[in-house]
């Protein structure tokens, strides 16, 4: 069966998502998939806002959403186009993004210097559809590619890195606080690659209740 990527979690039916090649599939308990819509490019990035639609991508620069609330007018319905960059060609773009309420106008995502830099927490405008640098955590350990990125409903953005699986920690309230924690999962494929969500409706474990 072919790999999926760009996995994620639809607070409204409480399924999971992914791209699968060119379709985004809906994922059973037991691992099976169902096509539920088609797509013009093969995503890596995916995740979903708090109303139900799923937002992928393809490097970051082409973009798709499909609206997967069942109780919607436009269920199923796909738009795409290309994203614009500010500062193209001095660093990375994401390779995963993520959505938190915190900021419902935005995707986020780990960029990196072209080559090997600090992890860079970077955002995708969900009107404009353009990436724009929010942070650049030069107190941490370069890394080259971060392949999975999930986010909490108050505003935590995470981040691991396919290489080493360290796990990188950007908190949109207190954005020059970023942390890190080494050591984390990776990946027996080659080359290294990863992805990951989590139900954007919960709560940081590290932020005090």
């Amino acid at each position: 069966m072919p790999e999926v990527n760009g996995i994620g979690y639809n607070p409204i039916d409480n399924y999971l998502y992914a791209a699968q090649e060119k379709n985004v599939v809906r994922v059973s308990a037991d691992g099976r998939v169902e096509i539920v819509a088609k797509l013009p490019f093969k995503p890596n990035m995916g995740d979903f806002d708090d109303k139900g639609v799923y937002y992928c991508s393809k490097g970051g620069r082409n973009w798709a959403t499909i609206d997967l609330n069942p109780k919607s007018s436009t269920y199923k319905q796909v738009q795409s186009g290309e994203s614009t960059f500010e500062s193209e060609g001095t660093w990375t773009y994401a390779a995963d993004w993520a959505h938190t309420p915190v900021d419902p106008d935005h995707l986020y995502g780990v960029g990196v210097r072209k080559g090997n830099g600090p992890p860079t927490l970077v955002k995708w405008s969900i009107r404009d559809k353009k990436w724009v640098k929010v942070w650049e955590a030069r107190n941490l350990q370069h890394g080259h590619t971060f392949g999975a990125v999930m986010a909490t409903s108050d505003g935590v953005i995470y981040g691991l890195e396919n290489m080493s699986g360290n796990i990188v920690r950007f908190d949109l309230y207190n954005i020059t606080r970023t942390s890190e924690v080494k050591g984390g999962p990776t990946s027996r494929s080659k080359p290294k690659r990863n992805d990951g969500t989590r139900c954007i409706r919960e709560r940081d474990t590290e932020r005090p209740r």
